[in-house]
């Protein structure tokens, strides 16, 4: 009985009124989609006109170093070495403002942990106490 209803269910033509719901549905999202395609591409040009008006000398050094480099074949070479400078340059010193915490809780004062941390002993408790 009930695959003579699913076969009946498959040959019922397909109605004016379901198409036409379709095709709004089909509008609505592709309007949506170009919305945030256009949104992202906004914010993707915003970006780069923030980096290129704030870093436009250090772009014009790893792009003019990556051009002589890659005169003497050197090219792959300067790739990594940029990317271990840029690395390293962005490291901190080591020095936080009073009160901040680091991600690695044995370098806070009394192993405070941040907010968020996944921590094992507390994942046992859940699993075990439901707390």
């Amino acid at each position: 009985m009930d695959s003579l209803k699913a076969l009946a269910y498959e040959l019922i033509p397909l109605r004016a009124e379901d198409c036409a719901r379709l095709g709004r549905w089909l509008v609505v999202e592709q309007v949506s989609l170009l919305r945030l395609g256009a949104n992202l591409l906004l914010v993707a040009v915003r970006l780069l006109k923030a980096l290129l008006k704030r870093y436009w000398l250090h772009l014009a050094l790893f792009f003019g170093g990556l051009r002589a480099a890659d005169q003497y074949g050197l090219g792959q070479l300067w790739l990594v070495l940029a990317g271990f400078a840029g690395i390293f340059l962005n490291l901190r010193d080591g020095n936080r403002a009073p009160g901040e915490l680091s991600a690695y809780h044995i370098l806070n004062e009394g192993y405070r942990r941040i907010a968020g941390d996944l921590d094992p002993a507390q994942i046992d408790r859940q699993l075990r106490h439901g707390r």
